[in-house]
């Protein structure tokens, strides 16, 4: 029996007390000096089942049809059904649990879509406009944002001693608000409430971590998971101990990535041996790989484009790689799937037999 975090207790009380007021939760000064992911699983919970709570029923009681018995209380039927859904986190004889790649809230089959390496501030807004129309049209049951969707330059370990160019970079605080005014606000309104929102962190968005660890100062104000405005389902890191930076629905396997060798898609292939797309090279390719053991199976490795400024001023006009795109497509219930990585040009785009953009 693992013990129940703080955190799911004390807001499934304010559940109870006054619904589902997730900014009441967030200046609760308990959750505050605890760890949040409670609040956004509970958050998900709720919306995913459509469970409306009315404050002016009893404690026992629920407005929906979810059955709680009289002699129920509420508190504890929020945190039992929070907790079933929860990842384990016990812990045996001093080591850590591994825990499982697979998110258990985030739907294994239906229509996806994954975009990656957005870069914001510097995303391409041509293409993400074109994206949205088409989000809005596909209705997909996940989203995965695959990393780097933030350049969170203000933490970049490249910027250190660049005064001049420190001095340019927004508080954190601006940097996380205008992601979520700019990106994750108008990708939500396209996508609709039912959809859910996987977020793999990048490279970029690690920085964050890192600078946490550099200034402990940071924590509890800093991370990405605490500054999602509850738009976003799941964070992944990018770095972590007892969890891989991937996630899979059904048969196919997302990361952000994490080589950028000329032949990556080969070396992602061999790694994985899963159909796996990614991003990280902002290029597309890609590669099947084969065994021995089987050789009518084969696993195919691809590179999903970027949505950012193809020529950043940094790169100073050299030639690159770059080009914009992302992947979308459907799992069937047994896990198989089929997919595509439309090139977007100019902004615009074939998709689903309709062209976007133009």
């Amino acid at each position: 029996m693992r013990d129940i975090p703080a955190s799911v207790t004390r807001i499934a009380e304010l559940i109870a007390e006054h619904g589902p007021n997730w900014t009441a939760f967030v200046d609760d000064p308990v959750l505050r000096s605890n760890e949040f992911t409670g609040a956004e699983q509970i958050r998900s919970f709720w919306r995913r089942h459509g469970i409306e709570y009315d404050p002016r029923l009893t404690r026992n009681e629920q407005a929906s049809d979810a059955v709680i018995s009289p002699d129920t209380d509420l508190v504890s039927e929020i945190v039992r059904r929070v907790l079933a859904e929860l990842k384990p986190t016990d812990t045996t004889q001093g080591q850590s649990t591994p825990i499982s790649t697979q998110d258990a809230q985030m739907p294994q089959y239906g229509r996806e879509v994954a975009l990656f390496d957005l870069h914001h501030p510097y995303h391409d807004t041509r293409a993400l406009a074109s994206i949205l129309a088409f989000l809005r049209d596909y209705k997909p049951d996940v989203l995965i944002l695959g990393g780097d969707a933030m350049d969170a330059g203000p933490f970049s370990h490249w910027t250190e001693r660049k005064i001049n160019l420190i001095r340019t970079m927004p508080p954190a605080h601006e940097m996380f608000g205008s992601f979520i005014v700019d990106i994750l606000k108008p990708i939500r309104d396209a996508i609709g409430d039912d959809t859910y929102i996987m977020y793999l962190l990048g490279n970029h968005e690690d920085w964050v971590r890192q600078a946490i660890e550099a200034d402990p100062r940071g924590e509890g104000f800093w991370e990405v998971e605490r500054n999602m405005n509850g738009l976003v389902d799941s964070v992944v890191p990018y770095v972590s101990e007892n969890r891989h930076n991937h996630v899979n629905m059904g048969k196919l396997y997302f990361t952000h990535g994490y080589v950028t060798n000329l032949y990556h898609a080969r070396k992602v292939a061999d790694d994985y041996n899963r159909p796996v797309r990614y991003g990280h090279t902002h290029d597309m390719q890609l590669y099947t790989h084969r065994t021995a053991v089987d050789v009518c199976d084969f696993h195919i490795a691809r590179s999903c484009g970027c949505l950012c400024n193809l020529n950043p001023a940094y790169a100073k006009n050299r030639p690159n790689r770059w080009v914009h795109g992302f992947q979308y497509g459907e799992v069937e219930r047994d896990g198989s799937f089929s997919d595509d990585v439309p090139v977007i040009i100019n902004g615009r785009f074939k998709a689903d037999g309709v062209w976007y953009g133009g």
